[in-house]
């Protein structure tokens, strides 16, 4: 019987000081592929556009997928934001809730999940970081049966 079939869970992920982003790496020799990505950003007042960003970094931090919000906030505005596989986008500048689409990239322990915001203020703060994810172990492992 094969061990190591993915299993979904969800993540709870601290909120990051303001005017940062946040990481995830998987915690150790396992796979994951993110399946969703939900945060909220609020924007602190004034400045341009908050566009989110969530990107793919390889072991030395270089992004090799990035997918960005289809919409945007402004300065003294606050918006839920859902990035997921196989999702469309939705939502409108300034919407209460937006969305777009994630690609599905299995990560391991050399890459990290990055979301960012271009524009981003030094008082926009990111909170109420959820993801879910599928993980399995690196390595298969079996048993007789």
């Amino acid at each position: 019987m094969e061990r190591g079939y993915p299993r979904g869970e969800p993540v709870i992920l601290p909120d990051p000081p303001a005017g940062q982003g946040f990481e995830h790496s998987p915690p150790g020799p396992v796979l994951e592929l993110v399946q969703a990505v939900t945060f909220r950003l609020t924007a602190a007042a004034g400045g341009g556009a908050r566009i989110p960003v969530v990107s793919y970094l390889d072991g030395s931090g270089q992004a090799f997928a990035v997918t960005g919000a289809p919409f945007n906030l402004a300065g003294g505005q606050a918006g839920l934001f859902s990035f997921f596989v196989g999702g469309n986008q939705y939502g409108a500048n300034a919407a209460a809730h937006i969305g777009g689409p994630l690609p599905a990239i299995w990560l391991d322990m050399r890459s990290t999940l990055s979301v960012d915001a271009e524009g981003i203020a030094a008082g926009d703060q990111f909170s109420d970081l959820r993801l879910y994810v599928l993980t399995r172990p690196v390595a298969r492992q079996y048993e007789e049966g």
